[in-house]
């Protein structure tokens, strides 16, 4: 097989992948659902505040990392770099 026909091969086998893993990553907290209730004895209540909270979480850190793909990070790097700067006097 020649590189040229590897590459969408690859390209799709690893977006496959991604996909799983983001289906997994969301669909872990129900899973254990019953294993967290019985270790730290909660509520279902309390178990509903967690996913909501999670979820809510969840989104907005969705949308954060979207945002900032489309600002500048000169700022943001320039703010880091003081910071070490300033820490390592």
């Amino acid at each position: 097989m020649t590189k040229t026909k590897l590459y969408p091969r690859t390209a799709l086998a690893l977006l496959t992948a991604l996909n799983l893993l983001n289906y997994i990553d969301r669909s872990v907290l129900f899973a254990v659902q019953d294993l967290v209730k019985a270790e730290f004895h909660r509520s279902d209540t309390a178990f509903g505040f967690l996913t909501t909270v999670f979820f809510i979480f969840y989104m907005f850190a969705s949308f954060l990392a979207q945002n900032c793909d489309h600002c500048r990070r000169v700022g943001l790097e320039s703010r880091n770099v003081n910071d070490r700067h300033h820490q390592e006097f």
